[in-house]
């Protein structure tokens, strides 16, 4: 990656870019949890018990900021999004705009994560695999569209990315059983896909 840039600062400087909309803030720190939040909501109203464990929810709520620094620096968003989002989007936005270069980060990141279905201890062991792909595929749009909106600062993507892994792993903790119900992960993609084809939809109607 250093090789085409003209240095570790030119790489790196996005990640300290932290000059953005409040707005931008709230939504890579809450917004993803009202996602899921909808997701459960329809859960249940389809009858579904959400059997949550109070006591380790309680726990992992408590602990929340440590969780979320750990997750930062070694769960994922520090280790992939320099990449993803640091060295690849900004050179496909120039060639293939914002969807063409949201899929074929989607397409790389989804790869990248394929060996880990199985892999002992890794998140996405016994995962489904086409409720990830769909996953990553809305997750790519939206994570542009928030890196696009921040004026292109890294540190609003690596944020959103430890929130979703965040409460994703407290969620897996305080319901296990609900995280490997088929029709909850089923219902988490669609909610974040019907997100993402609204931003796509606003970016034909709006081409930057």
């Amino acid at each position: 990656m250093l090789g085409g840039k003209r240095g570790l600062r030119d790489l790196l400087g996005p990640v300290f870019r932290a000059r953005f909309a409040p707005g931008w803030y709230f939504f890579v720190l809450v917004g993803c949890v009202l996602l899921f939040a909808v997701a459960l909501v329809v859960y249940a109203l389809l009858g579904k018990d959400l059997a949550f464990d109070r006591q380790v929810a309680r726990n992992g709520l408590a602990q929340l900021p440590l969780y979320y620094v750990i997750i930062f620096f070694a769960g994922g968003p520090l280790g992939e999004e320099i990449g993803w989002r640091g060295f690849a989007l900004p050179r496909l936005l120039e060639r293939r705009g914002r969807l063409g270069a949201s899929l074929v980060v989607a397409v790389m990141w989804f790869i990248w994560h394929v060996p880990l279905f199985w892999i002992e201890g890794a998140a996405q062991k016994g995962s489904s695999i086409p409720v990830f792909a769909i996953l990553v595929l809305a997750n790519a749009v939206i994570f542009t569209w928030v890196y696009v909106g921040s004026g292109r600062s890294l540190l609003s993507v690596l944020l959103l990315h430890a929130s979703i892994n965040t409460w994703s792993y407290l969620f897996s903790e305080a319901a296990p059983a609900l995280d490997r119900d088929a029709l909850l992960g089923w219902l988490i993609a669609g909610v974040f896909a019907a997100v993402a084809a609204v931003i796509a939809a606003f970016w034909r109607r709006r081409p930057a």
